[in-house]
């Protein structure tokens, strides 16, 4: 018996395989995610997940966090030519990073354009997955910035900045390194705000295997700011200058001693607010003195869960104004980092926060973070 569906069937089936063939017939449209390929693309990034506590009155006990969540971009564009592109999805952050172009005439001379770290700092330049302790400076809810890295960053020292960057590197007996910095001289992420630029000078020296020693000075040029945070009259000019030295040591990359250090003197030309603003110093100049010392000793771990385990010491030291008695401030962090593998660890760091002024008293905070890196 004939089914009454065949009648309706045959010209479906015919339908449907008359389209098949003019689809293999005609070419198929190429789908090019990135229309100007490069040479090679890696895509990488790092994440941190924070636990904290606070010992200042008013504030929350504890908090969980996203402090980072970084997605790079590095791209090879030609034997001479690459970029790289960093975004930040925490909202602890700015979301853009770095952000340049990398022209890679010979390894004594490159060319870095775009947004980048300043080479004035070495902690600031040494990237957060290979930082000792797990912040570069006072993170305390309810407790201003006064450590070293936080003065600098403030005054536009040290972070990202919008530019051109000359660098290079000379192999000989005692490698040296060099980048000479023209910016902006304010925040990430800004158009400038006055007629002045930031310069920056930057030479590392290696005397020894796996010591370098790094000197480095800025001059932030203010020239007719005419914005309120920054009331220079338009017809005046100021510069600010810093000065560092930095010594970098790492016994080994899996184990051994690791030691970070900065000492910087620095102009702390933002008086005292007015307002929402601080004024902004011309005469009498305040002078900003600090240093940082971390340290740690990787022992190499024989087990399935854990690769090393690497106890640290930080000693910061902070005054911004070396003409004034009691308003110094020390940071001591004793922690450890626990590596379940190479990109991976665990970090818990114990901040004590004191101050010469009596009227301050120590403050002290907790601080657990997971980082993995890929």
């Amino acid at each position: 018996m004939q089914s009454k569906w065949i009648p309706l069937a045959v010209p479906v089936v015919l339908w449907i395989t008359s389209l098949l063939v003019l689809a293999a017939e005609e070419p198929k449209p190429t789908i090019n995610i990135f229309p100007n390929q490069a040479v090679k693309l890696t895509i990488g990034g790092y994440a941190h997940f924070q636990f904290s506590t606070s010992s200042v009155e008013d504030q929350v006990d504890s908090s969980f966090e996203v402090r980072r969540a970084r997605l790079t971009a590095d791209a090879v564009l030609s034997d001479w030519l690459s970029g790289r592109i960093m975004i930040d999805a925490a909202s602890s952050t700015d979301i853009l990073r770095d952000a340049y172009l990398l022209l890679n005439f010979d390894p004594r001379f490159n060319i870095r354009i775009g947004q980048y770290k300043r080479p004035f700092f070495l902690l600031e330049i040494l990237s957060a997955t290979t930082h000792l302790p797990i912040e570069r400076g006072v993170r305390i809810r309810g407790l201003g910035r006064t450590a070293l890295f936080d003065l600098l960053d403030i005054l536009n020292y040290t972070n990202r900045d919008i530019g051109v960057q000359f660098e290079g590197k000379f192999e000989s007996s005692t490698p040296i390194r060099y980048a000479l910095s023209i910016t902006n001289g304010g925040p990430a992420n800004r158009l400038d705000t006055d007629n002045g630029k930031e310069l920056i000078a930057r030479v590392v020296v290696s005397p020894l295997k796996k010591f370098d020693v790094g000197f480095a000075f800025a001059n932030n040029n203010y020239e007719g700011v005419p914005i309120a945070s920054n009331p220079l009259p338009p017809t005046e000019s100021a510069n600010a200058q810093a000065f560092g030295i930095d010594f970098l040591y790492e016994q080994g990359k899996t184990k051994g001693l690791y030691v970070q250090a900065d000492l910087d003197v620095a102009d702390n030309y933002q008086g005292p607010k007015v307002g929402n603003t601080n004024v902004f110093l011309t005469q009498d100049v305040p002078t900003l003195f600090g240093f940082q010392v971390n340290a740690g000793y990787r022992f190499e771990l024989h087990n399935r869960w854990m690769s090393f385990i690497e106890p640290l010491f930080r000693f910061d030291y902070a005054d911004p104004n070396r003409d004034k008695d009691d308003d110094a401030s020390y940071l001591i962090t004793p922690g450890v980092n626990l590596y379940l593998q190479k990109s991976v660890r665990l970090m818990f760091n114990y901040d004590i926060v004191s101050f010469q002024s009596e009227a301050q008293e120590t403050e002290s905070a907790f601080r657990f973070q997971a980082q993995f890196v890929f």
